[in-house]
């Protein structure tokens, strides 16, 4: 505690002045006990300044305020006398700070806690807003790609030759070749991805976009490759001839060609049997036609495959047809089959 010398001039009369000096207690508050002892002293009075002090003909109140006489209230805070000194008995002095202390305590965790739940709520913020731009983003992207259904959709769809300049990518089955300047490079594999609208070759990605074209980096191939029109003796040129990306393209393979039909799903006593029929519908003629039966449950979820010969080397004219049958293990689940011609 720091002691404070006080004097106070109470008024003067006839005879004399009076003036009344006193010596009071105030808290050190380099004192970290000090410090304590204010705050806890400062839940019971908020005006609280020193310790009080009895005197003869007087008191003084913790708001340091002098009161003269019996006063049983402070003339500054209005605080009752007994009250006062009452609280700063050792036992109910150490019980108030013993009581600050855990209130201070309390106050900190109940702090900290809502800086975790804002640090949590400005995460999920964040990271919602990340999720929202990410989602609009993708929107925009895949708003202006042609998707398909399956790899065997995607494929049959873009089968045929693609155009851009002196480019070209000609697409037969799941090979890609590219031709630059009319020399072939070789036959690659192409990395279907329908469901995001591009597909893989070369190491390059191509994009499907829906007005028919395809994209890989900043070129643009389109659907066939354009012939040069001939001059007429009057000057004019004719049009120049082009595919318009469709399935009607002169352009044939085996997956344009050979279409499936009539396709069924039976069970004897020991296995599930599909059957059904492959039809040229091209103008060539197809060897070792290979077909693969991917047999399914009502949810769509493939339970079993097989695969089998619908032509050998005999082939597939133009115009005919053939028919195939294929098995499994008898399976009470499976409903449906997808049948698909096979490399």
């Amino acid at each position: 505690m720091i002691e404070k010398h006080v004097r106070l001039n109470l008024g003067s009369n006839e005879e004399n002045e009076n003036i009344i000096e006193y010596n009071i207690e105030e808290f050190d508050l380099s004192n970290e006990y000090e410090k304590l002892k204010l705050e806890a002293l400062k839940q019971v009075n908020p005006a609280t300044a020193n310790m009080p002090l009895e005197l003869d003909g007087g008191w003084v109140c913790l708001c340091g305020q002098y009161n003269s006489g019996n006063g049983i209230y402070c003339g500054k805070c209005r605080a009752e006398k007994s009250d006062v000194f009452e609280c700063v008995k050792d036992e109910n002095l150490e019980n108030l700070i013993s009581s600050y202390q855990q209130k201070s305590q309390e106050k900190e965790i109940k702090i900290k806690k809502m800086k975790e739940q804002a640090l949590i709520i400005g995460i999920a913020l964040g990271a919602a807003a990340i999720l929202l731009t990410l989602l609009i983003t993708n929107f925009c992207i895949m708003n202006s790609r042609r998707t398909f259904t399956s790899s065997e959709n995607m494929r049959d769809a873009l089968q045929g030759t693609w155009t851009c300049s002196s480019l070209k990518l000609k697409i037969d089955g799941d090979k890609g070749t590219n031709i630059s300047g009319g020399k072939e490079g070789g036959s690659e594999d192409i990395k279907w991805h329908p469901i995001r609208g591009y597909f893989k070759h070369a190491g390059q990605k191509f994009i499907v976009k829906k007005d028919g074209t395809l994209k890989q980096n900043g070129n643009e191939y389109k659907k066939g490759s354009k012939s040069s029109g001939s001059s007429s003796k009057s000057g004019s040129s004719s049009k120049s001839n082009s595919y318009s990306g469709s399935k009607s393209s002169s352009y044939e393979s085996k997956y344009t060609a050979l279409k499936v039909s009539d396709i069924k799903v039976t069970s004897n006593s020991s296995y599930t049997v599909c059957t059904g029929t492959v039809t040229n519908t091209g103008k060539q003629k197809y060897t070792f036609v290979k077909v693969k039966g991917a047999f399914k449950d009502l949810k769509g979820k493939v339970l079993d495959t097989d695969s089998t010969y619908a032509a050998g080397s005999e082939g597939l004219a133009a115009g005919e047809s053939t028919t195939f049958r294929m098995s499994v293990p008898k399976n009470v689940s499976i409903k449906t089959c997808t049948v698909t011609i096979m490399d």
